[in-house]
């Protein structure tokens, strides 16, 4: 969902390519901490 808002930002020119590949890298990383924390907190449930 927030790529599809980053891209549209860009389509509609509300950034520049830079701006893009900044944001996309950031969108990413988000993504792959808010996935290790789901794992690590499912996890955490299982061993309860």
């Amino acid at each position: 969902m927030l790529k599809t808002l980053i891209r549209k930002a860009y389509r509609l020119e509300y950034i520049n390519a830079d701006r893009l590949a900044v944001w996309m890298r950031h969108a990413d990383e988000l993504g792959r901490r808010i996935g290790a924390w789901i794992r690590h907190e499912s996890k955490q449930g299982a061993g309860v």
